[in-house]
């Protein structure tokens, strides 16, 4: 009996401690915050105001009438962004110390859709100038990204620039590629530094 007096004491010595209080206070938090994501993705909970019902006025006549309105469908919280909702913003060149990847191409990315954009690639390539050997070089920015609707990000990626020449300009051609393979294309004419 003694045994079990003392085990019973140093579980609960343990939760009078810091590191005790700390774990049982994240654990109620993370408990507390699952149930309400649950219970407004279960539409329990109602998170805008516009997505009440409007009040009936008080029928005046001997006659009444009941409106039911007519239930909105609010977004789902697993809506994906389409191809379409991408769009490639600013592109820039930057020259870094870095032996082997002189330089770092930065991207700026928006996502102006309801839903996340997961799982896509953005990508590009450039070609020497005329004259030289041809060399189609390629390189990838950033790969099976996330950004939230209606956000922007911007992602930065070392490049070995590979030509002889060294124009002033690079002439990219950038393709995004969503989660299903679709892709769309941009073109821009970043400073090369």
């Amino acid at each position: 009996m003694a045994g079990g007096k003392r085990d019973k004491r140093s579980f609960w010595s343990y939760w009078t401690t810091l590191p005790g209080i700390l774990t049982g206070a994240a654990a109620l938090i993370g408990s507390v915050t699952a149930l309400i994501t649950a219970l407004v993705a279960a539409g329990t909970i109602c998170t805008d105001d516009h997505n009440l019902p409007t009040p009936t006025p008080p029928a005046t006549a001997s006659v009444m009438a009941t409106i039911t309105p007519t239930p909105q469908p609010s977004p789902s919280p697993f809506a994906h962004a389409t191809l379409q909702d991408l769009e490639l913003g600013e592109i820039r060149i930057e020259r870094t110390n870095f032996p082997g990847n002189e330089y770092d191409i930065v991207a700026t990315i928006t996502n102006n859709g309801n839903g996340v954009a997961d799982g896509f690639n953005i990508a590009a390539t450039y070609r020497c100038l005329p004259g030289e050997q041809t060399i189609g070089a390629g390189l990838d920015i950033i790969q099976g990204t996330y950004i939230m609707a209606k956000s922007t990000a911007t992602y930065r990626a070392p490049f070995h620039y590979q030509c002889l020449a060294h124009p002033p300009s690079l002439a990219l051609t950038v393709i995004v590629t969503d989660r299903e393979g679709q892709e769309k294309t941009f073109f821009r004419n970043p400073d090369l530094p």
